[in-house]
Order: structure tokens, then sequence, then C-alpha cells
């Protein structure tokens, strides 16, 4: 491999932000005031910290990663230290204190995508980099505890661009990489389920050992056309679960699913899939397609402790597959975030539900607590996406708002729902939830008055600052 020291929205959001959401379209004439909902028990209450992180550049944080002692981590893009794009990390201890921040790149351009920890405190980060070759390759890199040096970094790819979206790590410390690939010969592994791209670009899943010196396996994962995949998940067992959304370019349905999965066939122009692959990477234990017959975007992936599967992405279909009693049964508007909860062999679903208001809305992280409420954090452009009593904030503060909803078990009400917005454009990417049930969220705001406080920066320092928000659980 070749050794060395991309979070995913596109369009403004793809100027603004790099590599940590999906794209979301704009409706005009949302000017209806936001639905306030009933809370119950059990939920998220109140606000423990929210933070700037940044400088006089541009920042943004992708999705946070926390550990069992309640401290956060985050990982984003800075212009304000190194050569002008280079990958930071920072640490915050539960109550918000910053306890450490450090950046590293190379002559290049970095973009993370997304961060994990393990049991030590050890952080593993995925980006993209074009530091050694003139095409996007894949960089993973971990960090010690102190967050004072690099235990290994690697890059590696294809002649083609590489973009990775997503990282996961087990209890043996391999990392899992999940992102798309444009390379005829992106690095695969001898008997990994698909050696060979499929198509213009196709979804890669690949796992490197403990040392980071070495590939366990490799493998395209694709179809005919384009796929992406966005969201990536492991169990105890070394099962990888991955999310995304495929594009058909000839014959639908040409994204290899497995037989009696919840969905074998394409429904529209570009569809959601879930997959989970086994621990030898050799094969498929389920792939299943989600959508109706418009646009679908699977951009996150969590799993619980039964190991149901739970997404959340955006769906332009009227007839995305809702279940009878979800939240929200109806398509409000051009794009909807949606969550839906598989069962653990992806052969049917528990719920599945719209969420949004009357303009464009997109889900593009999700969490799990112990007790399976569903966290889920977004970028939304309603003024009417629905709030509980209580909420951090209750209103859409300036266009692009981020948001933070918690559901109910059964995925039928929200425990909660916020508006977490100044008057600028304000970009979640992702979320992590603790033992205790309390959520951390990662974005980016242009708002000088973004809700902060017990905060590490209370300053907004920048064009464009990172934030870290926490709020508490029951």
């Amino acid at each position: 491999m070749k050794q060395v020291l991309r979070c995913s929205a596109v369009a403004m959001t793809m100027a603004l932000l790099g590599a940590c959401a999906a794209p979301m379209e704009s409706s005009p004439g949302d000017d209806e005031a936001p639905e306030m909902v009933s809370v119950e028990a059990e939920a998220l209450t109140s606000v423990a910290f929210s933070t700037y992180l940044g400088g006089s550049g541009v920042e943004f944080a992708c999705r946070p990663a926390v550990d069992s002692a309640g401290n956060v981590y985050v990982t984003g893009r800075t212009t304000t230290y190194g050569t002008g794009g280079d990958i930071f990390v920072a640490k915050l201890s539960s109550a918000g204190a910053l306890i450490y921040f450090t950046y590293f790149g190379g002559p290049g351009s970095e973009v993370p995508a997304g961060i994990a920890v393990d049991a030590a405190g050890n952080t593993y980060v995925v980006a993209s980099t074009t530091s050694y070759s003139p095409s996007a390759d894949i960089l993973v890199a971990k960090l010690n505890a102190a967050g004072t040096a690099l235990l290994y970094s690697t890059f590696f790819g294809g002649t083609g661009p590489d973009q990775p979206y997503g990282i996961a790590i087990d209890g043996a410390g391999n990392a899992y990489v999940t992102g798309d690939t444009d390379s005829i010969d992106y690095p695969t592994t001898a008997g990994a389920f698909q050696t060979k791209r499929r198509g213009q670009s196709d979804a890669f899943i690949t796992k490197l050992n403990a040392a980071g010196n070495a590939l366990v396996y490799s493998t395209y994962l694709g179809g005919d056309g384009f796929d992406l995949a966005l969201g990536i998940a492991v169990d105890a067992s070394g099962f990888a679960y991955v999310a995304g959304y495929t594009s058909p370019l000839g014959s639908v349905g040409s994204f290899p699913t497995t037989a009696g999965a919840y969905r074998t066939l394409a429904a529209g122009m570009e569809d959601a899939f879930v997959t989970k692959l086994v621990p030898s990477g050799s094969s498929l234990s389920f792939s299943t397609y989600l959508g109706g017959s418009d646009t679908d975007r699977a951009n996150a992936i969590a799993i619980d402790s039964g190991l149901n599967v739970y997404v959340t992405g955006d769906t332009a279909s009227h007839n995305f597959p809702v279940t009878p009693g979800a939240l929200r049964t109806t398509h409000a508007d051009v794009e909807d975030a949606f969550v839906t909860k598989l069962n653990a062999s992806g052969n049917s679903v528990f719920y599945s539900t719209y969420l949004g208001g009357s303009s464009g809305d997109s889900g593009s992280g999700i969490a799990v607590n112990s007790a399976g409420n569903a966290y889920v954090t977004g970028t939304t452009l309603s003024t009417d996406f629905p709030a509980t009593p209580g909420a951090l904030r209750s209103f859409n503060g300036g266009g692009y708002d981020a948001f933070v909803t918690e559901l109910s078990v059964a995925g039928s009400a929200l425990s909660y729902s916020t508006y977490a917005a100044g008057s600028g454009v304000d970009l979640a990417f992702g979320i992590a939830v603790n033992g205790a049930g309390s959520a951390y969220v990662g974005g980016t705001t242009t708002s000088a008055n973004f809700p902060v406080s017990s905060a590490a920066q209370s300053v907004f320092a920048g064009g464009q600052d990172a934030f870290v928000l926490k709020i508490v659980g029951p």
C-alpha cells in the first residue's frame, strides 16, 4: 500500500461543505409556522454544551464519535492551519472542555469524511487526499489517545478518483472504510465479493488490519451505473453494514441484492440501498433496495443490540415505502428526510417514516440508544419542521438550518425535535449517542449567532466554523 502521514453534502452545500452530507433541493414560498408536537417520556431534554470550533479560515466537522466516558471526538477540514486544506481532530470532555486539538495533512488537499474511537481512546480518521496523486486517494490515520502522535497513517486507491464517506472499527482495532470509486484498479483482495468495477462508479468496502499495513479484505459493490456508499457500521461479529444509493445506467435493478430481501427490484431512477457483508468480505448476508419511483438516498446507517438496521437520508418519492402508524406517511415537498428501521435479516421493515416540513429536508446522520430510539440529524429549509415543546430552537433561523430529532421506539412519534441554528447557514453532518442517551452533533455554520452555551469557543471566528452540540438524555 502507498504510505503517508474526504462529511458529504453536495451543491452550495457542496462548495460550503466539502464531503459531509447529501444534496438538498429548495422550495420557495415556505412561510408556515413550525409544527409543535407533544413529547414522550425518556426523551432528550436540554443542551449540555454547544460550541464553535474554528479559526479565521473555513472549518467543518463530520460525524462525531463518543467514548464510554462521554468524551466526544470530531474531525473535519480546516483552512486556518496547515497548507490550505488540512485535517483537524479535536477531543472535548463530556462537559464541553477542549482536551486537545491537532491538525495534519500533506502538500495537497485533505477532506475528512469520518472518525471512530476505540476503547483506549485512539482515534481513526478517514479522508480523501490529493497530496500524493493528481486524483483523490483514500487516507486512513490512527492517532494515539493523547492526540500527540500518529500510530499509523496510510493511503490507498486506484488511478481514478476514490472518495471515502465513512469509517467504523471493530473490537480488535480493524478499520472498515466505505465510499465510492471511479478506479478500475481499486485494490481488491482475492475471494472478495466483487473484484471488478461493474459501472461508471462503484461503492467499495475495505477492511484494514489493526496495524494499518494490510488489507484484510477489499471489495467493490455495485451495478452498471453509479453507486455510492455513504455510511457504514460494524457489529461485534465483524459483519459490515453499508447504506447509500444506486443510479442504474442500463438494466434497472443491476445492483446486487439477495434472495428474500425486503426489495430486490429497483423502484425509481435512483434508489437507496442497504447491504450487510459477511465478516470475510466474500459474500452478502443481505442486500436490499429501499425507495419509491423518484430519487431516494440513504446517507447514514446505525445498528442496535439486536442487529436491527436504521437508515436515514432523503427522498423525492411520494410513494416511498412508509408503514401504517408511522410519524408521517405523506410526502410534503420536493425532498423529505426519511427514517427506516429494518429487521436483522433485511427482509422486512419495522417502521418507515417521512420526516420534515413543507420545504427541503435531508437526514445526514443517525444513531440509536440502548432502548431503540433513533436519533437523527440533518439539514432543513422548512420553516415548519416539527419541533417539540422545550426545544433548543423552535423556528428556522435563516434558510439552511440544522435539526436534531429523536423518534419513539415505534417510529410513530417524536420524543424530541429541534432546530439548531443561527441566522446564517447551519448544516449538521452526523450524530452519536452515549450510554446515557445523550446526543452529540457535529456540523458547520456561518452564523455569528449560533446558539452556544458552556462553550470551549463562544465566539464565531471566521467565515465558516465547525460546531459541536451535546443534548442531554433522560
